[in-house]
């Protein structure tokens, strides 16, 4: 990632052998933060600046652009949060010998300067969209148009059309130029939203109708042969009346949510369909490897006057691969499930998100190879729109407004609404032994 932010702002990079440098905690810097959490650390400034103030802003922004046979057809950047003053430190009297400048975290230099720093991460966007083009973001299922929204992960698209980056940004007055030009430096920061998942919602999850059972129907010939090339695949292909086929069906349940951080549960069920009268018994099927992979999709827009303009890409995500030394035999009728080896969503992958002109949605891929005769079977299986949630973090969840169970009347409100129509029942006959 460095390389990347360095090819993307090279006017601005963060290097010690500046006149100015951002350094973090060394647990700070390659960590990657989530909601609420604080990011400390000092700017450096080197004493031949003699400069007299210095700021430092914390930022996170998406953008977005589109480029087709070299011409721009849009471009855009919305803040989603920043402090428009940033830290400010007033340098009086001769730099940096004044008493007025603070020191911190290491002894006094005689070539540098040390102005501490703390940041917190908010957990909802906090800006409005700015209008551009003579447009507003208008109301979508896929983006968002009001601030309040959970705040989106770090995303560097492949093909640079879109991207969501929080960065610390300390630079000095433009009017005390020297003879390296460089009067600003930024340092990108790694970021993930989090939920605090409250457990009562969680009981009532698995009422959700939230796994589908995709299923993948084989027809396979049990008969080996020596040769396994391209005439072995012929002669598949020209099967007589007399070959011993077998037929089965592997089932597999999909969850349609999945948090990051977390075990993806997932089931696997064989079932032996047609067969010969002539052959002994269901053959033997066997699990050798299981490959999990995600395709992320991209959508980004810009508003203009009368419309809108957008865009999608999708990139290939290899999550898990899990092999087996050891095949596990599947039986008609039995279910896979705790015997297979916990394969999680790793941290280092983004949730859904939506933003004003970025949005990200997933579709997981599971493919199977088994075993059967004696040959190696391929079975891909594909959902599409399944939800990643955030990464889970402690804390107290947000309170949930009582709301009434019913409306009242506009005309019972005062209490002067007629009372229910008084109904007289018969009393039940005595009880006799």
């Amino acid at each position: 990632m460095p390389q990347i932010f360095r090819a993307q702002y090279p006017y601005a990079y963060n290097h010690e052998l500046g006149p100015i440098f951002i350094i973090l905690r060394p647990a700070d810097r390659r960590k990657t933060f989530t909601c609420g959490e604080k990011i400390k650390g000092r700017v450096r400034v080197k004493t031949f600046t003699r400069a007299s103030n210095v700021t430092i802003s914390f930022i996170g922004r998406t953008a977005c652009s589109k480029d087709e046979d070299s011409t721009m057809l849009f471009s855009f950047t919305n803040i989603l949060f920043s402090d428009p003053e940033g830290i400010a430190y007033q340098a009086g009297g001769s730099f940096p010998l004044s008493t007025n400048v603070p020191m911190a975290f290491s002894p006094t230099s005689p070539t540098h300067v040390d102005f501490p720093f703390e940041f917190s991460f908010p957990e909802r966007v906090e800006a409005y969209p700015e209008e551009i083009n003579n447009g507003a973001y208008g109301e979508s299922e896929s983006f968002e148009s009001r601030p309040g929204f959970l705040l989106p992960p770090t995303l560097w698209a492949q093909n640079g059309s879109a991207k969501v980056e929080y960065y610390l940004e300390a630079h000095l007055p433009e009017t005390q130029k020297f003879f390296s030009g460089k009067m600003k430096v930024r340092h990108h920061i790694q970021f993930s939203p989090s939920a605090v998942v409250d457990p009562y919602l969680e009981v009532l999850a698995p009422l959700k109708p939230s796994s589908d059972v995709l299923v993948r129907q084989l027809t396979h010939s049990l008969e080996s042969s020596e040769n396994r090339g391209r005439l072995a695949r012929l002669k598949n292909t020209m099967r007589s009346e007399q070959e011993t086929l077998a037929t089965f069906s592997v089932n597999i349940s999909v969850p349609g949510e999945i948090r990051v951080g977390e075990t993806i549960p997932f089931k696997i069920w064989l079932r032996h369909l047609n067969q010969r009268e002539d052959a002994l018994g269901p053959p033997v099927v066997s699990l050798r490897c299981v490959v999990v992979k995600a395709q992320m999709h991209i959508l980004a827009r810009v508003p203009l006057a009368d419309s809108e303009h957008g865009s999608s890409t999708a990139e290939n995500i290899n999550i898990a691969t899990a092999q087996f030394k050891k095949p596990i035999l599947m039986f008609d009728g039995m279910t896979l499930g705790g015997m297979l080896p916990s394969i999680a969503l790793d941290k280092k992958y983004l949730p859904d998100f939506k933003s004003y002109g970025v949005s990200v949605t997933h579709d997981l891929k599971v493919r199977l190879v088994i075993e059967c005769g004696g040959k190696m079977l391929g079975v891909d299986f594909k959902r599409e729109n399944v939800v990643f949630l955030p990464m889970r973090r402690e804390g107290e969840a947000e309170e949930v407004l009582d709301l009434p169970l019913y409306e009242e009347d506009d005309g019972h409100r005062d209490g002067t609404g007629e009372a229910p129509a008084y109904m007289e029942e018969e009393m039940p006959p005595a009880y006799t032994a």
